[in-house]
C-alpha cells in the first residue's frame, strides 16, 4: 500500500503572514489543498494523512475526500507532526511494515504524478526515496559575508519533498530518535543518515518548489494564473 503523509502544521515564521501559510487561500484553495488534490487523485496513492495545526484543522473539508482522508493534528516541529502521523498509522492499523510512506511538505503545491510515481517505482528496491534538483547555479561556502570555497555543483542537490520510505523502518527511526532525545530534525534524510540509512535520489523540478517567503507565493500565483489562460 502506498501511504501519503503531507505536512501542513507549521509556523511560517519567514512568510510575514501571522498565519499558516498552508492555509492561504489562492485562486479559491488553501495552498495545501493543491498538493492534496494531486495526491488524492494518484491511483498509486491508497491513503492520506493530513498533519494540520490545532487553529486550522477545522478548516479542512475532508467530507469530499472519501475515506482516503484522515486528518491529524501536528506537533510543535516537523519531526513530531511526522511522528505524530506514523503513530496514528500503528494504533488504528492502518499501515503494514512494508507499506511505502511518503511524507511531503504541504507548502509545495506544485508536486507532480510524476515525481509521486517514481518515488513509489523506486521503492521497490529500495528502503528510502528522497526528491532532489540538480543546482544550475554555482555553489559558494560564506563566512561572516564573504565567500570561502566554491562547491562542486555536481555533487551537491537540492532537497525537496516527497521522502519516500518503508513503514516499519520510518517508524523505528522516529520513535528511536525520540527516546535519543533527538527531537527537532527539520529533514527526515538526516534521520534516516544517523541511522546508518541512505535515500535513493529521486529526480524533482522546479516547479516543485516550497513556498517559505513572500516571493514564492507570489511566484506560485503568477504560475496559476498563467495555466488558466
Amino acid at each position: 500500500m502506498n501511504i501519503a503523509v503531507i505536512l501542513a502544521a507549521g509556523k511560517s515564521e519567514r512568510l510575514n503572514l501571522n498565519k499558516n501559510k498552508c492555509f492561504v487561500k489562492v485562486c479559491n484553495l488553501y495552498v495545501y489543498e493543491y498538493s492534496l488534490n494531486t495526491f488524492f487523485s494518484n491511483s498509486n496513492i491508497d491513503l492520506i494523512i493530513l498533519v494540520a495545526d490545532k487553529e486550522n484543522i477545522k478548516l479542512v473539508n475532508n467530507g469530499k475526500y472519501s475515506n482516503k482522508l484522515h486528518v491529524i493534528e501536528g506537533g510543535n516541529n516537523r519531526q513530531e507532526s511526522v511522528f505524530r502521523a506514523l503513530n496514528y498509522l500503528l494504533k488504528n492499523n492502518l499501515a503494514q511494515d512494508n507499506d511505502n510512506i511518503l511524507i511531503h511538505d504541504g507548502a509545495r503545491p506544485l508536486v507532480s504524478d510524476e515525481i509521486i510515481n517514481n518515488n513509489i517505482f523506486f521503492l521497490k528496491n529500495h528502503d528510502f526515496t528522497t526528491t532532489c534538483l540538480m543546482s544550475v547555479d554555482s555553489l559558494v561556502r560564506v563566512n561572516e559575508y564573504f565567500t570561502t570555497k566554491v562547491v562542486d555543483r555536481d555533487a551537491v542537490f537540492l532537497e525537496q519533498t516527497p521522502l519516500g520510505g518503508k513503514f516499519k523502518l520510518l517508524y523505528n527511526i522516529h520513535s528511536n530518535s525520540i527516546n535519543e532525545f533527538v527531537l527537532d530534525t527539520h529533514d527526515d534524510v538526516s534521520l534516516i543518515l544517523r541511522y546508518g540509512y541512505k535515500a535513493f535520489m529521486v529526480r524533482g523540478n522546479k516547479m516543485n518548489f516550497k513556498i517559505t517567503y513572500e516571493d514564492d507565493l507570489k511566484l506560485f500565483r503568477l504560475y496559476l494564473k498563467i495555466l488558466k489562460k
